[in-house]
């Protein structure tokens, strides 16, 4: 059986007119996790990335925190020939909250509320996305970015049978990974999706004919006393 690492992103820049870069914060945490993988002495054949700066800085970041690794020079090799996917890469987050509030504005949340309120918000869009009333206003329809996320998973099972692979992609791409995997429907893949947590690791073996999750969502690098504080959502 081959193993498939699918981390998310570090944290990004939430309300900045740029989120597709990393917050200090998320800099900090994609070094912390590579220094963990360091301390473990974790080894992989295979880097993939989607093409988005959120996933190559934090691949940086990993990369950084990997010095310590008794094999870093293997491992830096193979992070410096990372291959880029952009079926990893995350919907149009912007494109499918347009839509929802061009539908119902009535329903969107004021500047000063709080981001329970917006994910809130959020999920009512993504629901309506998945169900194909955002159609006209995005510029990817939900089941083209399924098709594109199961579309690498096929990929993977038939290039990389035995190998280790990480990659380094988004919250919504996991999601729509991990509920394909189980077979379940697009509402556990919004549920999924909203509570992936920033450079977490999600655990899956596969083969050229399956593949299955073994386990989701871990931060081993941020569970303690030290950093929990430091988790973080978006």
């Amino acid at each position: 059986m081959a193993e498939l690492y699918l981390i998310r992103h570090a944290q990004a820049s939430f309300g900045a007119e740029n989120y597709d870069k990393l917050s200090e914060l998320g800099h900090k945490q994609s070094e912390w996790l590579g220094q963990h993988l360091a301390q473990e002495q974790m080894e992989f054949d295979k880097v993939v990335l989607g093409d988005m700066v959120r996933h190559r800085e934090t691949l940086e970041g990993l990369h950084k925190g990997l010095l310590s690794h008794p094999k870093f020079s293997d491992l830096d090799t193979k992070i410096k020939s990372a291959t880029v996917f952009p079926e990893l890469n995350e919907f149009d987050f912007k494109a499918v909250a347009f839509g929802f509030m061009q539908l119902h504005p009535e329903l969107e949340p004021k500047k000063s509320a709080d981001r329970s309120e917006f994910y809130r918000v959020f999920k009512l869009a993504m629901k309506a996305w998945s169900d194909g009333r955002l159609d006209e206003f995005v510029p990817e329809k939900f089941s083209e970015f399924q098709a594109r996320v199961i579309s690498f998973l096929n990929a993977l099972s038939k290039e990389h049978v035995g190998k280790k692979v990480i990659a380094v992609t988004s919250g919504g791409a996991i999601g729509m990974a991990i509920s394909h995997l189980l077979g379940a429907d697009q509402d556990s893949m919004i549920d999924l999706n909203l509570q992936i947590r920033n450079t977490s690791i999600t655990h899956c073996f596969f083969n050229a004919d399956r593949a299955r999750l073994h386990s989701f969502n871990n931060v081993p690098h941020l569970d303690n006393i030290e950093k929990r504080e430091f988790i973080t959502y978006s």
